[in-house]
């Protein structure tokens, strides 16, 4: 077509692309809608949406990956625009991107309580992952961190599972909280970590805990070029560890820290580990350290 840039027929062509199935199972092509690529300046975001987080659209436009996506759930009102039900935070990242178009699954002629009916129910069925999936999903794509704290644990005789709330010898449950532990305090450390625990508890159940494995790792960060670790192991070995953590929960009560009896580091853990490691330090004539937090 003279006079029309090829541009201009690319936009033409992609703006009108439609892929139309009959149904399938007894669904309706009504009820499925079509699929199609549309700009993203004919969207528009309904009222009933709630406001994204920031964060949320901001992890998808720095890892964008146009394979993973998706399609965008939006409805083709009567009056002629597009009302997004699924997918605003995607299309707010797309934005940010200055991306132009988008693949969308395009329903027709909803009322604004159908889209409402449609946006609640796909906010309440969904299932996230949960952190522990998450973790597997990361050793499956050879994850350099996820890797090294499952060889670790295994180095130490102890092995993993993604079912929260196991309570098995030698089986940790909590291998998302390793992760973080792990970028707390690094690879060596949290070798030293596992050796401390396993050498202590033997991989009892009540040891894998994750507020033990919390509380030891702060204790341990902040301690790092002062511990004796041979002394730390020693210490813990007098006090079971459901104890310990029973101990360091009432303790926590009634002094300054309680406020931090849940923080993600479990300061009222590792406070409670750095006494019964400066009790054995006097009894046996040894140099102890000052509490770092």
């Amino acid at each position: 077509m003279r006079g029309v840039s090829k541009n201009v027929l690319k936009k033409e062509a992609i703006s009108k692309l439609a892929i139309t199935v009959d149904g399938y199972d007894g669904v309706s092509v009504e009820a499925i809608g079509q699929y199609q690529v549309l700009p993203l300046s004919s969207l528009i975001i309904p009222s009933y949406q709630r406001n994204p987080k920031p964060k949320h659209i901001h992890r998808i436009s720095n890892n964008f990956d146009a394979a993973i996506l998706g399609t965008l759930l939006v409805n083709r009102r009567t009056d002629g625009t597009y009302a997004i039900i699924d997918g605003q935070t995607r299309k707010k990242a797309l934005d940010i991107l200055k991306r132009k178009y988008v693949l969308c699954q395009v329903l027709d002629g909803l009322t604004i309580e159908q889209e409402a009916d449609k946006y609640v129910k796909l906010n309440t069925q969904r299932t996230a992952l949960n952190a522990n999936q998450k973790f597997i999903g990361k050793l499956e794509k050879k994850d350099p961190i996820a890797l090294n704290i499952v060889a670790v644990l295994l180095r130490h005789g102890l092995t993993y599972t993604t079912e929260s709330g196991t309570k098995e010898q030698n089986r940790v449950a909590c291998v998302a909280s390793l992760e973080h532990i792990y970028k707390s305090i690094g690879g060596h450390e949290f070798d030293n970590l596992v050796f401390v625990n396993t050498s202590a508890y033997s991989g009892s159940p009540n040891s894998l805990h994750v507020q033990m494995w919390r509380g030891l790792a702060t204790f341990i960060r902040l301690h790092t070029e002062y511990y004796d670790r041979y002394l730390l192991i020693e210490a813990l070995r007098k006090e079971d560890p459901q104890v310990l953590l029973h101990e360091a929960m009432s303790i926590a009560r009634d002094k300054e820290i309680y406020r931090l009896r849940y923080d993600s580091g479990c300061v009222h853990v590792a406070k409670h580990i750095w006494a019964k490691y400066e009790n054995l330090a006097k009894v046996e004539g040894k140099k102890g350290i000052p509490w770092g937090f």
